[in-house]
C-alpha cells in the first residue's frame, strides 16, 4: 500500500452518513443505545461525524475548513473518572489528531491543531 494511503492511527474520523453506522438495522455491535442519541441528536435523521476506535463509535467530531487549513475537534462519550479511562481518552484524542491530519492531507491543506480539546468531563 502506498505510504499516502496507509492508515496512520487506529482511530478513524468518519463522516456523519457513513455506512459503518447506517448500513445496519441493529447498531448495537458498534454503539450503545445511549450513545446513539449523541450521534443523532434530536433523532431527526441528521447523523454527526463519527470517531471510531477498535471498531466502536466512541465520539463525534466537527471540522472547520479554511484556506489556511483544517481544524477538527472531537467530543468523546466516555466519562473519564478513573486513571485508566483518562489515559484511554487522552490516547484516543492524540490518535484522532493523527486521523484529522490524514484528512487534511487528503484535502491537500494543512492541519491546524485545535486549541479546543473536547474530552469527556474530568479529563
Amino acid at each position: 500500500m502506498p505510504t499516502s494511503l496507509r492508515q496512520h492511527t487506529p482511530v478513524l474520523a468518519l463522516p456523519g452518513f457513513d455506512e459503518y453506522l447506517l448500513g445496519y438495522r441493529d447498531r448495537s455491535h458498534v454503539i450503545s443505545t445511549a450513545d446513539l442519541v449523541r450521534v443523532v441528536p434530536g433523532r431527526n435523521g441528521i447523523f454527526l461525524p463519527l470517531v471510531v476506535t477498535n471498531g466502536r463509535i466512541v465520539g463525534t467530531w466537527r471540522k472547520k475548513i479554511a484556506i489556511s487549513g483544517v481544524t477538527a475537534d472531537a467530543t468523546l462519550f466516555e466519562e473519564a473518572r478513573e486513571a485508566a479511562t483518562r489515559t484511554r481518552a487522552e490516547k484516543t484524542a492524540r490518535e484522532f489528531d493523527r486521523a484529522a491530519q490524514d484528512y487534511a492531507g487528503f484535502l491537500g491543506v494543512p492541519y491546524r491543531l485545535s486549541a479546543k480539546r473536547t474530552l469527556p468531563a474530568s479529563v
